[in-house]
Formats: C-alpha cells, structure tokens, sequence
C-alpha cells in the first residue's frame, strides 16, 4: 500500500541555506503520525530550518496494513510547500523509496491465559495453553469473553480479544476446563439410612461405552473451512456439539449473530454446510 502524501508547487531554487537529506531505505513506526525526521537522516549547518524539516508531517500510515512504501518524488513534492525551504539548496541520496513497516508489541501467551481464566468463576485449568501473538504497537489491552455454553458443562472456550491502540487486531480462542472447587466435595460424612443410587448421567450426543473420541468436541475450537474451488478460507470456530468424521454439529463464530452448521471432515476440522 502507498503512503499518501500532500504535494505541492515547485519552488525555484536559489542561492542560500544548503540541506542534505538521506532517504533511509526501510523504517519501523509505532502508529500515529509520521514525520520527515523519522525517514531520513538531515545535515544543515542551519538548526531552525533543521528543526523545521524534521518536524514536517508526512500524513498517517493506515492501521490495517503491516507495510507500506512512500516515494522519495512524493516527500519531495511535499517539502517543497515548506516556507523555510525557499531559497535553499536541497541535496538528496539514499533510498528512492522508503518501507514503513509497523512496530509490533508480543503479547504473551501467559498473559492471554491469564485473561481467559479470569473470565471464568471458580477454579479452572488449560487444556492448551495459548501462544505468544505479535501485534501492532500500542496501548494494548485484552478483553475475555465466555462462550455461551451450559452452566454445568467442564469444558468451555473463551475468546480473548486483543486491542492495540483501540483497536481490534486479534481474536484468540482458548479451550479451558472448569475444576471442582472441593475435589471431596461428592464424598458422604455422615451414615445413610439406605443405599441410595445416583441419577443415571444423559450421554452426549453420539455417546456409548465403546464410543471413539469424537472429531470435534463440545467446548472446543476447531478450524472452518469455506470457500469454493482454489478460494478457500479457514477461521477458527467454538464447537457446540459432538461429532464424528460426516456428521453435522453446530459451531459459533466470533463474527456471526447466529450458531453455524458445519460437516466434519476430519480431526478440529470441519467444512461450511453449503
């Protein structure tokens, strides 16, 4: 993508200040706006036209793009409007373009589990801790939110939400399994008058004595496959069902309103019913 840049009308040169600027071939910029000090490296024997120069902005680089490229004639066009430069002798070299690549911050993967145990009360464990992720620089913050399955489920997932500068740059799925605050808690204390049987736990969809471990399971993300021909795109997803290799379950995405079906085709996989 292409930096913009305001231009402007040439100026004719004319006897007076002289000003060196070398173009540095690639930079790295947090996000905000960009000025000419940052991209080059200035000589000049006069200290306010340097200032002047340094400080001249160069417009804003957009937040969705990790690198962009800014044309040494369209800097040039744009100085050419600063009043302190007329009457100077202005001498380039270096690059004849300049790469803005974005600086990145490393959010932990302790840090995003964190986040997703917080969202969940009571005691619980990772089933898969979560990686590092890089994203652009910024004020970063992460937000937790729970998926919505039934209280009295173990498993749950719970999206973390990364934030750099306001922003959403990422959406982290991770997989955690709730724990019993008292491990002894189902234990009796006190004598019973008769033997007393428990109710009979309902199976889960699919479930037998001799079942497989399903494909895809409850509580879990998996990855959703879509696309026809050479296109296809692939998006992580929360899984609201069972179900082995050919079934269909449903799954529910971070960006649509409503549960999706989808085909399982494999292991965490599963394809978009068309």
């Amino acid at each position: 993508m292409r930096l913009v840049v305001l231009s402007g009308l040439l100026a004719a040169p004319a006897c007076g200040a002289e000003l060196r600027i070398d173009l540095r071939p690639r930079v790295e910029a947090a996000s905000g706006p960009l000025h000419m000090g940052q991209l080059a490296r200035l000589a000049s024997d006069d200290l306010s036209l340097l200032r002047a120069v340094a400080d001249w902005p160069l417009g804003r680089p957009a937040v969705s793009a990790r690198s962009q490229s800014v044309q040494r004639s369209d800097i040039e066009a744009s100085l050419r409007r600063l009043p302190q430069l007329a009457g100077t002798a202005v001498q380039w070299s270096g690059a004849l373009a300049c790469d803005i690549e974005s600086a990145t911050a490393l959010v932990t993967g302790e840090a995003v589990a964190r986040a997703a145990l917080g969202a969940v009360p009571g005691p619980a464990r990772l089933t898969r801790p979560p990686r590092d992720v890089r994203v652009t620089s910024g004020e970063v913050t992460l937000t937790a939110r729970a998926s919505m399955l039934p209280a009295a489920s173990r498993r749950q997932l719970v999206w973390v939400e990364i934030r750099s500068g306001g922003q959403v740059v990422r959406e982290v799925a991770v997989s955690i399994e709730r724990l019993e605050a008292d491990p002894q808690a189902h234990v009796a204390v006190a004598p019973m008058a008769s033997p007393t049987r428990s109710a009979p736990e309902v199976p889960r969809r699919g479930a037998s004595p001799d079942a497989r471990a399903p494909a895809v399971e409850r509580g879990h993300s998996a990855t959703l496959r879509a696309g026809t021909g050479l296109v296809v795109a692939e998006r992580r997803v929360e899984v609201l069902q069972d179900g082995q290799a050919g079934d269909r379950v449903l799954v529910r995405s971070a960006s649509a309103p409503a549960p999706l079906s989808a085909r399982v085709i494999g292991p965490e996989l599963l394809e978009l019913d068309r």
